[in-house]
């Protein structure tokens, strides 16, 4: 299983050096290249806790468990950030209350933060399972990443489908512009 894991997180890695040099090629292309820069090198941390598991130096990293619990939200509100303000002309309305959600998210993991070391290496090695009640904040903390991942996905989505059926209000030549795979990736 371990095996699995290493080549799963080599893999992973793989993509990230892959889009991390496709950022820096086109860093001045792109409309948004420094936040997109930034959440590109963000993206490792999600894998913090799998590596730390992996790695052996458990001891002495171990206070860093549970540290990166809002990444998730906070790199799915970047790249909704980024995306909206390019097929939209309306600014976002309800962006302090976005960032209020990855804080909201960021004060539920304190308690995870709290925990003595060898209750976070535990928690690293054994997931909780049941006890809802004793492990609220690990669970709160991915339901509402979780919740927070996917209203913003469907929000994506929705202001993409939108962004095409005005697309040939805007331009021309709608076949240059259309983006129908990303929106079913988005989905």
């Amino acid at each position: 299983m371990s095996e699995l894991l290493e080549y799963i997180a080599s893999i992973l890695f793989s993509l990230w050096v892959a889009l991390i040099v496709v950022t820096w090629v086109r860093y001045e292309k792109l409309s948004h290249g420094k936040a997109l820069f930034i959440l590109a090198w963000l993206w490792p941390l999600l894998l913090f806790e799998d590596l730390l598991r992996l790695s052996g130096i458990v001891d002495w990293l171990s206070p860093f468990v549970g540290l990166f619990y809002f990444l998730p939200a906070l790199m799915m509100l970047g790249l909704f950030l980024l995306i909206h303000p390019m097929l939209m002309d309306r600014p976002i309305a309800y962006r302090p209350i976005m960032y209020l959600s990855v804080g909201f998210i960021f004060a539920i993991q304190i308690p995870v933060l709290l925990l003595s070391n060898s209750d976070k290496v535990e928690l690293l090695f054994n997931q909780p399972v049941g006890m809802p009640l004793q492990n609220l904040p690990v669970y709160l903390v991915y339901w509402l990443s979780g919740f927070m991942i996917v209203a913003f996905g469907v929000r994506l989505v929705d202001v993409m489908q939108v962004y095409q059926r005005t697309l040939s209000e805007q331009v021309v030549d709608i076949n240059y512009y259309r983006v129908p795979a990303i929106i079913g990736l988005m989905a």
